[in-house]
Order: structure tokens, then sequence, then C-alpha cells
């Protein structure tokens, strides 16, 4: 497939000749100065990196530590000890996508660790709102969980449209997988 971030290629599972998983090279995570926008000038080295995975932002009250990652779009991961739906998506979601931090905006996932092979989570997308689910956003945070240790190279991440399986070997592509479901088919 061709992306605005170049070709990503797909494998595709098949169970008695039925497609029931499809997993998606997603291509490498970056992290550092010129992985998301942010307003601040940094060099590239490891401290660098280290920073960007642990910013502190003040929203409405709240101090959020967040992880900063991007796999072709900007991503925003809060690692959060409480229940996942406890935490008020609805009303803090927008204020980080628009904090001014990111003069480009931001996706913001909320993640719940289950453990280091399963963790939940909510995704709030930048120019959309809360969403089901989001590729791109399972994987920033498999690699954020993964680079604080965390999480191990393979999670599931569980969102509230399904589960999505992502596995990352640091220095490699990221590799996202998901259910297959026939939608509707049609001649052309």
């Amino acid at each position: 497939m061709e992306t605005s971030i170049g070709l990503r290629t797909a494998g595709i599972h098949r169970q008695k000749g039925i497609v029931t998983e499809i997993q998606v090279n997603m291509g490498e995570p970056r992290i550092g100065t010129n992985a998301i926008s942010v307003k601040e000038v940094y060099h590239t080295n490891i401290l660098d990196i280290m920073s960007l995975m642990n910013r502190t932002i003040n929203i409405a009250g709240k101090k959020l530590l967040l992880s900063l990652v991007s796999i072709g779009n900007p991503h925003a991961v809060h690692f959060y000890d409480g229940a996942i739906t406890d935490f008020p998506i609805a009303r803090l979601g927008s204020k980080v996508e628009q904090h001014k931090l990111f003069p480009d905006e931001t996706n913001f996932e909320v993640v719940r660790i289950i453990n280091r092979q399963q963790v939940e989570a909510l995704v709030w997308e930048r120019g959309v709102g809360e969403t089901l689910a989001c590729g791109s956003g399972a994987c920033a945070i498999v690699v954020a969980g993964n680079l604080l240790g965390w999480l191990d190279n393979k999670v599931d991440v569980i969102l509230p449209g399904g589960i999505l399986t992502v596995e990352w070997h640091i220095e490699d592509s990221i590799y996202l997988s998901g259910p297959a479901e026939t939608v509707f088919s049609g001649e052309w």
C-alpha cells in the first residue's frame, strides 16, 4: 500500500479460505527532534529522546506525564493507574490535542497496563475526537511502554472497538495485527 509516509506491506491470514486477520508493517517509529512537532528545540541524543518520552503538561488542574512518539503522525501517550473508564478523556482530550506544546496538534492515548503483554486504552484522535480504535495509536502505546521498560515487544492493546496486537523489536519496523471482517461486497 502506498501511504503519505511511504510504502507499507500487509500480510493476510486466512482460516478455511476466509480472511480473518491482517498484519501491517507500520514502518519504524520515530522519537526525537523531528519525530513530533513540539515548541522546543532539542539536540539529537539519548537524553533528548528520554526527555521526549517523559513530558509533563498541566491540563485543567491535572498534571499529565506524556510519552511522545511518531508513527508517521504525532502521539502523546499517558499511562494511567486507575480504571481506564474513570479517565475524563471527553473533557481533557481536546485540551491535550491543542496544547501549546503541540503546534501541529497531537493524538492522545490513555493507557492502563494490565501486564507486560496486555494494556487497555482510550484514544483521542486529533481533528476527530474520541474514537473506538486507532492503529497508529496502538503502535505508539507499545513503543512508549517498551522504551520505558513497562511492556514487552508483543502486546495486545484492548480498545473500545476491539483488540489490536502490536509487535516491535527495537531498531525494526512495528507490526500491527487485527481482525478482518467482510463489511460489504460488490461489483464495479
